[in-house]
């Protein structure tokens, strides 16, 4: 996609840890932490206005049982 380094350089200069392809091309991903999350979105969402831009957290848990 030609808009993955146009991404990259948003994401970074924003606060993102790390911005790359994910998949086949149709998904980029960004790392950043909670406090920058918005600021990214925000940033991506302007620049890129026919995109989908999401902002999920990490689970640091994962599945747990409930006894």
């Amino acid at each position: 996609m030609p808009e993955l380094f146009d991404v990259q350089k948003i994401a970074l200069a924003n606060g993102a840890l790390m911005s790359t392809l994910s998949g086949s091309g149709s998904t980029f991903f960004s790392l950043a932490y909670a406090d920058d999350a918005a600021k990214i979105h925000q940033a991506l969402a302007q620049k890129f206005p026919n995109f989908r831009v999401f902002t999920k957290t990490l689970d640091n848990y994962g599945i747990t049982s409930k006894s």
